[in-house]
């Protein structure tokens, strides 16, 4: 497949299968259940970041306002959370997942976002932007989510409609998706 051959939804899926960023039976599920775009026809640029989400290598955070403020954000970062351990294949499993106001800032940022990742606890220091999530401190932190022991694949961001979209992928897979499949990741 190169650039110049018109990429739909279902041949995108086979190349991301072919990766092995997603089983072939994941990629049925997701081509069958797609509703945004018909899966035969061509799968614009702009739309690629939302099918590797909808195929479940990737997730999708919010850098708009959310319309929550402080504890009620908890079910907002807990998606994220489990949404990229889902990436795994279910290797990274995430639990207990509260967030808590820190007594004292100087300790790190306004909140403490705790889980535990496989059973062991981990945390991130959150800062509150009124309403909106603390996409730096994710930036920063999600490849705590990336499956245990794998060196090759981690966390890749990249920007979509002002969102950031995570992608689950090796150098090799990345290179793929930026020199095939026509992906821009910032750096």
């Amino acid at each position: 497949m190169t650039q110049t051959q018109v990429v739909t939804y279902r041949s995108f899926a086979a190349r991301i299968v072919e990766l092995g960023m997603v089983n072939a039976s994941r990629a049925a599920e997701a081509l069958a259940t797609v509703g945004w775009c018909d899966p035969d026809e061509e799968l614009p640029i702009n739309e690629r970041p939302s099918a590797l989400v909808h195929l479940g290598t990737a997730v999708n955070v919010h850098t708009d306002d959310v319309g929550l403020d402080g504890p009620d954000l908890v079910d907002v970062y807990a998606d994220i959370l489990t949404d990229a351990a889902a990436c795994s294949g279910g290797s990274v499993v995430v639990e207990n997942i509260e967030l808590t106001e820190q007594e004292d800032e100087d300790e790190g940022g306004d909140w403490l976002l705790t889980f535990t990742r496989n059973g062991q606890p981990m945390s991130w220091d959150l800062d509150d932007h009124g309403g909106h999530l603390d996409t730096l401190s994710i930036f920063e932190s999600i490849n705590d989510l990336r499956p245990t022991g794998d060196v090759q694949r981690s966390f890749h961001c990249l920007s979509k409609d002002g969102d950031q979209v995570f992608v689950l992928a090796s150098e090799a897979q990345l290179a793929v998706l930026t020199g095939e499949l026509g992906l821009s990741f910032d750096t």
